[in-house]
């Protein structure tokens, strides 16, 4: 369908960051396609977000928030971060969800555990091929000041990983601030009579955005469409561990997968270590996949050749580069751009209308 109107809901991810970040990584993209994009002024409802205008398409973007949760689970020293990182790694271990999620992110929850027992391990192999424990307190010395200089990158991964556990475990009182977070932006989706209601879910955004979506459907107009976005989603995070959180989250998937006003597109990377890329999440919820759901469409994203993100210094990281690349501007033929589908004057389903999964994507058959 030709769009002159849309809206988009960001549900943003794991990250305590302000509106304004997510306006920078927006503009970055904006050049290529000639948009003009303004704040929207303080007395609008959705006063947190901006609009965008191109070619005669107008686009509203609001911001879905809840880093306020995040921030009070970062709260804590930085072992005591990097303590509750490790516990989770061990608690995923014991519950066989490595098997599930694949090396990379295996690599990205390692990195607490690395942070701690590397300075030993090498203090001790310094002693012990006579050295001396001088150069092993050296060496334990240069490497948690190298943890201390950059704290954001590691202790971001074990905060994350610990969250997902909670998550996933479904108990505790971060899952059920969580919880009721998710209800109440359920309760905030409202249709707002534009040509297109778009859902964007980044990252945690992603999970957020899909039981948000589920919440919403029972009330959501009979006769009206919306189009849902997930990119670099950490649902299959979730979904590979094991709990009521998780049993929680497979429900709200069959329910999303379920109803015919949805077009999911699923995008992701092989790359993006924070995800279980090109997997159709039916596959992840084991029996409770049946004949008559409709998987999401999954796709590729080509993030090895992001550009930097303007100003952000914690992007300096390369996994966190990646994974927020998806905002960012793509080459040409790349098959997504972020900019491109959120501002163009077709919908999201007309945009990917005869398009087939990637061909490393693991689909279900259903």
């Amino acid at each position: 369908m030709t769009v002159t109107s849309r809206h988009i809901w960001y549900v943003h991810g794991f990250d305590p960051a302000t509106t304004a970040r997510y306006r920078r990584i927006f503009q970055a993209g904006l050049d290529r396609y000639d948009v003009t994009a303004r704040d929207l002024p303080s007395d609008a409802d959705d006063a947190q977000g901006w609009s965008a205008l191109r070619s005669g398409v107008e686009t509203r973007v609001q911001v879905l928030r809840y880093e306020d949760l995040v921030r009070a689970y970062q709260q804590g020293g930085v072992f005591e971060r990097i303590g509750r990182g490790i516990r989770s790694f061990v608690a995923m271990t014991y519950g066989g969800a490595w098997g599930r999620l694949g090396p990379r992110t295996l690599a990205l929850t390692l990195a607490p555990i690395l942070v701690v027992f590397l300075p030993l391990t090498l203090a001790a192999w310094f002693s012990r091929v006579g050295w001396g424990w001088s150069l092993g307190a050296l060496a334990v010395f240069g490497l948690m000041s190298a943890v201390l200089l950059f704290r954001y990158r590691l202790i971001l991964a074990a905060d994350l990983m610990a969250y997902l556990h909670e998550l996933a475990d479904g108990a505790g009182p971060a899952f059920a601030a969580y919880q009721a977070r998710t209800k109440e932006l359920a309760k905030a989706l409202c249709d707002p009579k534009t040509q297109e209601v778009l859902l964007v879910g980044h990252s945690l955004g992603g999970m957020t955005a899909i039981k948000a979506l589920a919440a919403a459907l029972p009330d959501w107009p009979a006769d009206r469409a919306i189009s849902f976005l997930t990119i670099g989603s950490v649902h299959g995070l979730v979904l590979g561990q094991r709990g009521a959180g998780s049993d929680q989250l497979a429900e709200a998937i069959v329910a999303v997968t379920s109803d015919r006003r949805v077009t999911w597109v699923d995008v992701s990377s092989p790359r993006d270590a924070f995800c279980v890329a090109l997997t159709d999440p039916l596959l992840m919820i084991g029996n409770r996949a049946r004949p008559g759901l409709s998987s999401p469409l999954i796709l590729s994203a080509h993030l090895a050749r992001s550009p930097a993100i303007p100003g952000d210094r914690r992007a300096i990281f390369g996994a966190m580069r990646r994974h927020m690349g998806y905002l960012l501007p793509q080459p040409p033929g790349a098959g997504f751009d972020y900019v491109d589908w959120a501002t163009g004057p077709v919908d999201l389903s007309a945009r990917t209308a005869g398009r087939n999964p990637s061909p490393k994507a693991r689909v279900w058959r259903g």
